[in-house]
């Protein structure tokens, strides 16, 4: 794929996919990563006293926003915060719920993984990186 049409493939929509995970496994919370990422949106969907750990390392970074990274120069937290880094949509679920969520992702030709899990914080704050 050209740098252009990977910068302009449209959005997915989720609905179908989410439709299918709502029947099926309890969700705690879901989450459409768009605009401000996973900084911004995550928080918002996580209760009080509680934080979600992502872990970088888990999340398959598509080659564009590393070529964008390196380029540009653009800094890695703001390449996380305005790019997502292919993040699109985030699932919490409880550990049971997550391999069937994973096939039913992958039933629905989406590439899904656990990124992290939510805790309650040591530092009071609601969203951390795990690098």
């Amino acid at each position: 794929m050209s740098l252009r049409d990977s910068l302009l493939r449209p959005a997915c929509c989720y609905s179908r996919v989410m439709a299918a995970l709502s029947g099926k496994y309890p969700l705690k919370a879901a989450a459409h990563i768009s605009g401000g990422g996973l900084i911004d949106n995550l928080p918002r969907v996580i209760p009080e006293g509680l934080c979600a750990r992502v872990e970088r390392g888990k999340i398959p970074v598509p080659p564009v926003f590393s070529l964008i990274e390196r380029e540009g120069p653009v800094e890695r937290d703001e390449m996380w915060h305005v790019f997502n880094m292919g993040i699109g949509f985030a699932v919490f679920c409880g550990p049971a719920s997550a391999s069937g969520i994973l096939q039913t992702c992958q039933e629905h030709c989406y590439n899904a993984t656990v990124i992290g899990d939510v805790t309650r914080p040591e530092s009071g704050r609601r969203f951390e990186w795990i690098d």
